[in-house]
């Protein structure tokens, strides 16, 4: 079924904004559309590396962080550097502050990819500075070698700004990476997602997978999106759900707003009753 047929028949919904790594976007020079940021040897992964875990980098400079914007976890240490997992940025708790990011694990590379696969001839591009926008990314992930009189300005810092042009590059050294968020996935429910304990909440039950999904289950499901993508500290101001049918099959239409950053946000969402999953939805910026 496309999406966009849906809309036309249950409402203005966009295609699902998953915050994905934009693998196939136009290469626009100097456009920065995510981050990488760098785990040392020595940091316990197993602790915040999950899908759904938090963390705050409290070293991150805040400086050009969105909501949203992708990020690629790569892990060094004594061999070769690895792609680990990846995520987003969340909300920024204190717009004021230097330093102090938070992020969210979206999907975990088990095994780790390297950084350049193998069995690819990546030649002598990768190694030319011409070729990456930031430099300091290239050296990270050990293509280039920067002078010492000369450091690139990013060159140890937490997190390297991810150009399209750079994302370009790392697809070439890894081909596998473009596995990564390249599709909108399904969410479902499952047997340990428990009933929000929010104002509208009229029972403490938990759904199993096979069971059809109703009316407080999907909007569960679209409070539970939300703060993934915007932090805990959304306050949902309004909430309406209407069932919808196209093609013979049911949906679920939830719309509504919240708050973040003193500012009201509008959300409408599309979720099929039969498997929970996400087939269209529409967030303010």
């Amino acid at each position: 079924m496309r999406v966009h047929a849906l809309w036309h028949e249950i409402g203005p919904l966009w295609m699902a904004d998953l915050r994905v790594l934009p693998w196939d976007a136009p290469v626009t020079p100097g456009r920065t559309i995510g981050w990488v940021f760098q785990v040392g040897p020595d940091d316990p992964l197993s602790q915040w590396l999950e899908p759904g875990a938090t963390r705050t980098w409290e070293d991150a400079s805040a400086s050009g962080k969105e909501p949203g914007q992708p990020v690629l976890f790569l892990q060094r240490g004594e061999g070769s550097p690895t792609w680990n997992g990846w995520g987003h940025i969340l909300a920024l708790r204190e717009r004021w502050k230097a330093y102090g990011v938070r992020t969210i694990c979206s999907e975990v590379i088990d095994p780790p990819l390297r950084v350049t696969e193998p069995a690819v001839d990546v030649g002598t591009s990768l190694a030319s500075e011409d070729s990456w926008e930031n430099r300091a990314l290239g050296t990270l992930l050990g293509f280039l070698r920067y002078r010492d009189r000369t450091p690139y300005r990013e060159v140890g810092s937490r997190a390297q700004r991810l150009t399209s042009s750079d994302l370009y590059l790392l697809g070439l050294a890894q081909p596998r990476l473009r596995e990564l968020g390249h599709a909108p996935r399904p969410f479902r429910a499952s047997g340990e997602w428990v009933h929000d304990r929010s104002a509208s909440s009229d029972s403490e039950k938990v759904w199993n997978a096979s069971d059809t999904i109703g009316l407080r289950q999907a909007e569960m499901l679209v409070k539970d999106d939300l703060r993934r993508l915007f932090g805990d500290e959304v306050e949902f101001s309004s909430l309406k759900t209407t069932p919808g049918r196209f093609r013979g099959r049911d949906y679920w239409v939830v719309e509504g707003s919240f708050w973040m950053n003193f500012a009201p946000r509008n959300f409408q969402y599309a979720i099929t009753v039969d498997t929970g999953e996400l087939a269209a939805k529409k967030v303010d910026r």
